[in-house]
């Protein structure tokens, strides 16, 4: 059964130089939410006890009617399909210039599974219990004070995680990666960013050419880099290491 948003509404109002749609909705809560827009970025707090949304569309257009005709090409859907709350931000055509959007998104902190892709934007989640799955075509990705599984990535934009309490996977096309803590598993790749990690679980980290950064790892650490150099603090366990031009700096650890 497919239920459509509560009291949806929109209004366009200047802002500046720019003409802005706003959109407004409200959904019961489900065991999953998923998100998906052509355009836009989406930022995730579990922060609510419904599903509540504000999507904002910004347009440079000269005239409103102009504005107004930009900002239908796309279109905003939400609806609760079985379990799962469902956001989705479709364009109708393609070569739509001067226009930008962003959806910010409050669900239930105890959301199970989060779910969130964008071709065209920034990715941020928060306060969230459960797993947590992002994709993003080329945007940077935020995240922080996530219970479950996390897999994040970007194109080529940086990720920047706080604290998340299991395993957590990160791949970027060519973008900086930072991790202040994980608890579980640490899977990181990037195609030639800098690595830097504080705290993590057993972990292995790739980069195509910069520098890797790992303070403590409470297990056996993999690391290679392109050319970039390799600096380590605490390791608990086995460290295997590799880099084709920089140098490797090592405070303690039981070496392969």
């Amino acid at each position: 059964m497919t239920l459509p948003a509560l009291a949806q509404t929109s209004k366009v109002f200047r802002d500046g130089n720019s003409w802005v749609e706003e959109t407004t909705g409200t959904l019961p809560p489900g065991r999953e939410f998923r998100a998906l827009t052509d355009l836009g970025s989406v930022d995730v707090q579990g922060t609510a006890s419904q599903v509540t949304y504000v999507v904002r569309k910004r347009s440079n257009e000269s005239t409103e009617a102009l504005a107004r005709r930009q900002f239908e090409q796309l279109r905003i859907t939400a609806s609760k399909v079985g379990d799962a709350v469902v956001l989705e931000g479709r364009m109708m055509s393609r070569g739509v210039n001067r226009m930008a959007a962003d959806f910010v998104v409050q669900i239930p902190r105890l959301t199970q599974v989060v779910k969130v892709e964008t071709h065209g934007g920034a990715l941020s989640f928060g306060s969230i219990q459960g797993a947590v799955l992002g994709f993003t075509a080329g945007g940077a990705v935020k995240i922080d004070d996530i219970g479950g599984t996390v897999k994040l990535t970007s194109g080529g934009g940086t990720i920047d995680a706080g604290t998340v309490n299991s395993d957590m996977f990160l791949r970027s096309g060519s973008g900086a990666i930072s991790v202040q803590r994980v608890s579980g598993q640490l899977m990181v790749k990037t195609g030639g960013g800098r690595v830097k990690i504080g705290t993590s679980g057993p972990a292995t980290i790739e980069t195509g050419a910069g520098n890797i950064e790992v303070m403590k790892c409470n297990g056996e650490l993999k690391a290679t880099s392109g050319g970039g150099n390799l600096n380590f603090g605490e390791i608990a366990g086995n460290l295997t290491a590799e880099t084709s031009g920089g140098s490797v700096r090592l405070s303690s650890a039981t070496c392969e």
